[in-house]
């Protein structure tokens, strides 16, 4: 995932004025035509952030905000790309976040569902919370009830956990120390500049 110089000064620009590190909470699923079957109750991801005071959350989604969080709205995918590559950690549903986060090298705790499985679009160094057998359904126009009885058999307990190993391990460290002098880190590029 590459960004234009345009694309990396924006982000920079917001980057500059958000905590260190900055962890994205993103409490909201991709509005779709069909029934999205990712979602995790929004008071539960609340929960997650009123556990969590040390951490300087960012949400970049419009709709509900949570409380306490900064909120950077990216009106298109790529430019929440470019806030993700300047955060030390990714938490959210499976989907696009979860994908920018690992070609950017950012770690992420990852919620998922029955609808598929971290064993077929998953990340081994993502923290992956997931309750539910086999590969999933991948039903996109009927309904399956495990899609949701899964998503709210994660316990906020497990994701506050989560977060506290990504924050134990220091990967969130390492990955804003990458980028510190430029706050933009190239993937392929060291913290320098110079070519891996």
């Amino acid at each position: 995932l590459y960004f234009d110089s345009n694309e990396k000064s924006a982000a920079s620009e917001i980057a500059l004025r958000l905590p260190n590190p900055v962890f994205i909470i993103e409490p909201h699923i991709a509005n779709k035509p069909w029934k999205n079957k990712k979602g995790w109750p929004f008071e539960r991801w609340q929960a997650v952030v009123d556990a969590l005071p040390e951490v300087g959350f960012v949400q970049m989604s419009d709709g509900n905000v949570l409380d306490r969080v900064h909120h950077v709205l990216t009106p298109t995918f790529r430019q929440a790309c470019g806030i993700v590559a300047c955060a030390g950690a990714v938490i959210a549903s499976e989907g696009g976040l979860h994908h920018a986060a690992a070609a950017l090298d950012i770690p992420a705790v990852v919620l998922w569902g029955h609808y598929t499985s971290p064993d077929i679009l998953g990340y081994d160094d993502h923290e992956n919370i997931r309750h539910a057998e086999g590969l999933g359904c991948g039903y996109t126009w009927k309904d399956c009830p495990d899609c949701q009885e899964s998503m709210h058999d994660i316990k906020v307990d497990e994701v506050i956990e989560a977060i506290r190993k990504v924050i134990r391990d220091g990967r969130y460290i390492h990955s804003r120390e990458a980028r510190d002098r430029s706050i933009f880190r190239m993937v392929g590029s060291t913290a320098e500049g110079q070519e891996k």
